[in-house]
């Protein structure tokens, strides 16, 4: 039984291997059907008038968009409209335009992102114009509550698109509670999205503070009744005054962009996103600095490790010699795997004022990551060590880079009040 150990181990990392390369070609004919199927629909949607009437000349995002883009847009908006139902109150019969323009304005707030239709959201009520809500005796022109349903006013639905440049627009508005409810709820969120908004939040929240103790702010004075509200406020200025609200607030201005993953001062809304130096250039940056944090090698894990290894390679050999040269050679090869993951695990990180390192026990630099380019870090511990994950942004995806490390509990406490310091998000 044990003479097959080696065996079951090689099988095990084999099919390691080949299950990557799997996610790997899958990834790239999921990618590959998603632009056949944008440019298949296009030529169908081109000569379809009746969705884009609504929205032609009377909707300025859309009309802003190169065609291709517009193509997907309307894809996105009968998608939209297909998985929800539409309910008129107080006498409002439900008409197509009524559905295009709600739809429109969740697809705007999304378009950047993968997952767009809000699908907690199944119900949409239209009423006339504003209307009365019983729980807080007022008059409301559009809420979202968590039972899945978006509530309007048209005619104020309406008028926010019709002045678009006003700071108020109640689609968007409610479409931005129902996207970060989505998430808040942890019901089908689009991943990038959850991942990017602590960010944002911590990139924000000196200006909401501002904002609630009413000081001086370019938004208005409802963004400081919560955070949620100063979420779905910062929407409507970011496509209302996109030009100001870069020039007032430009740190949540690119943070916000790069959260829906769009730019409304692009007509094709791409982001700008920061211009990254190269490892190289970062290496040679770091020569002439004085690393802010070094961290000791903890002798828990090491001792763990070394155990570890000195069991399975001893175990491996002594069967080999029991068994033919083939089996030998074979125990030979996995130990040495053994003792390549115990150099792998022994890494340590190293904090430097702008940057991130991560360095091997010889002090090779592994990987290193600009402090304002991380999204988050995330720390977990196991009885084979710790491990240390890194997340960036690009363009809509989030860029994971893992690293097990052995560091003391201490100096592991040290990095993440630094790292949080920076407005990085801590897991």
């Amino acid at each position: 039984m044990i003479t097959i150990i080696p065996y079951i181990i090689v099988f095990l990392f084999t099919g390691y291997i080949l299950y990557g390369i799997f996610l790997l070609i899958k990834n790239f004919f999921i990618k590959l059907k998603e632009r056949i199927v944008l440019g298949f629909s296009a030529k169908i949607i081109e000569r379809d008038d009746d969705l884009e009437k609504y929205l032609l000349h009377r909707f300025s995002y859309y009309d802003r968009l190169p065609e291709q883009l517009k193509v997907k847009f309307l894809l996105r908006v009968k998608s939209f409209i297909k998985n929800k139902s539409f309910e008129g109150r107080e006498g409002l019969e439900i008409t197509n335009e009524m559905k295009s323009w709600v739809a429109a304005s969740a697809v705007q707030l999304t378009f950047g992102l993968h997952r767009y239709s809000l699908e907690r959201f199944t119900k949409i009520i239209l009423y006339p114009e504003a209307f009365y809500n019983r729980r807080n005796d007022a008059m409301h022109m559009g809420e979202t509550n968590l039972n899945g349903v978006i509530v309007l006013s048209w005619k104020d639905l309406q008028e926010g698109f019709s002045e678009a440049t006003d700071n108020f627009n109640v689609g968007l508005h409610e479409m931005a509670h129902a996207l970060e409810l989505q998430l808040l709820l942890n019901d089908d969120y689009d991943e990038f999205f959850g991942k990017y908004y602590p960010k944002f939040s911590l990139i924000a929240e000196e200006e909401y503070e501002n904002v609630e103790a009413e000081g001086n702010s370019f938004l208005r004075k409802y963004a400081g009744v919560n955070r949620h509200e100063f979420f779905a406020v910062c929407i409507e200025y970011f496509f209302e005054s996109s030009t100001e609200f870069r020039q007032r607030l430009p740190e949540i201005y690119y943070h916000l962009s790069i959260l829906l993953n769009q730019d409304p001062l692009h007509d094709d809304a791409h982001v700008d996103e920061t211009v990254r130096k190269s490892e190289q250039e970062l290496e040679v940056e770091i020569t002439s600095q004085a690393p802010v944090l070094i961290p000791k090698f903890s002798v828990t894990n090491l001792g763990f490790h070394f155990l570890y290894f000195i069991f399975i390679f001893s175990m491996l050999i002594i069967q080999g010699f029991r068994g033919t040269t083939a089996l030998l050679y074979m125990s030979v090869i996995v130990g040495v795997f053994a003792l390549l993951l115990l150099y792998y695990r022994m890494n340590k990180f190293v904090l430097y004022e702008n940057c991130l390192v991560i360095k091997n026990p010889f002090g090779k630099i592994k990987g290193i990551y600009e402090l304002n380019d991380i999204v988050a870090v995330s720390l977990s511990s196991q009885e084979a060590g710790d491990s240390l994950e890194i997340l960036r942004a690009r363009h809509g995806r989030i860029i994971r880079s893992r690293y097990s490390y052995t560091s003391n509990e201490s100096d592991t406490s040290q990095l993440l009040q630094k790292l949080r310091e920076k407005k990085i998000v801590v897991r």
